[in-house]
């Protein structure tokens, strides 16, 4: 939103996640949505129904915590006293250029 219409911002407001990702990887930080087999190695190398109910278990407290995050995060900025009319345009706009990119690739793959 504040970089206007900079030649490069298309390339500084798309490179977020992929900074944020080589931050956590380089960082040696752990995701739990991002390396799942730190939790199926074990599993595979002494297979047990215990060693499954504790990964089945792992999984479902991660899943239910992101959709209980995305809830939050979904109600917070459905808020109408959340963001300023310029940010939430400028997410709009993000939101859209990323659909437009998914689906331009979907179509020509």
């Amino acid at each position: 939103m504040y970089l206007g219409n900079s030649p490069f911002e298309p390339l500084i407001s798309s490179t977020g996640y992929t900074v944020g990702f080589l931050i956590v990887i380089l960082g040696r930080m752990q995701l739990f949505t991002e390396n799942p087999i730190t939790t199926i190695i074990p599993l595979l190398s002494e297979w047990s129904l215990k060693r499954l109910l504790k990964v089945i278990r792992l999984w479902s407290t991660v899943f239910l915590f992101n959709i209980i995050g995305t809830a939050i995060t979904a109600a917070f900025f459905a808020s109408e006293h959340t963001l300023s009319a310029p940010v939430e345009s400028a997410m709009y706009e993000v939101a859209t250029n990323i659909m437009q990119l998914k689906l331009m690739c979907k179509y020509h793959s």
